[in-house]
């Protein structure tokens, strides 16, 4: 609990600064860097930290390292208030998990920053395949809060697994 009120805290001042700009302009398309500049300033900050993780750590693979930059682009869907991320993080301390909330809400509820917050992967996923994103890259967005073990009867499922794996770690760590 501690960690997720710094990391709170944190988010409050973040910003991206112009070198975090050239990152993400090296691995998105126009359509994806529109999408992405849609996203709150901590959560552009919080992706392009992932992406950096996956660099360090000498990965290459350009699929990967897309969908590490665009991995909560779903979470730009509606404006999300720090009250509604407290709120919505005191439900996982509670509760173990965010209630999936799988009824759509009005674009102007109270509700519907918890319903994308919950469902943000598969908003995100579909963002990216309309934007025209390849397969693979949507896949790891759409997947990217389940457990490896847990995906199958998907294209490339070995891979998606063990992309999956690498996405989910460098997600945790930042």
């Amino acid at each position: 609990m501690i960690y997720r009120i710094r990391q709170g805290l944190a988010n409050l001042g973040a910003r991206m600064l112009p070198e975090d700009w050239v990152l993400a302009d090296r691995y998105l398309s126009e359509a994806e860097r529109a999408l992405f500049a849609r996203m709150e300033p901590a959560d552009q900050r919080h992706s392009t930290q992932v992406l950096r993780t996956l660099l360090q750590a000498a990965v290459t693979d350009e699929s990967l390292l897309k969908a590490a930059i665009l991995h909560d682009v779903g979470k730009s869907r509606c404006r999300i208030t720090l009250v509604h991320r407290t709120v919505a993080v005191l439900l996982e301390a509670l509760l173990g998990t965010l209630p999936a909330l799988e009824t759509r809400c009005d674009s102007k509820s109270w509700w519907l920053p918890f319903y994308v917050l919950a469902n943000h992967p598969r908003i995100g996923a579909s963002m990216l395949a309309q934007a025209g994103t390849e397969e693979r890259v949507w896949r790891l967005v759409e997947l990217h809060q389940l457990e490896p073990q847990r995906v199958s009867n998907v294209p490339d499922a070995h891979w998606i697994r063990a992309a999956l794996a690498t996405l989910r770690r460098a997600d945790n760590q930042n």
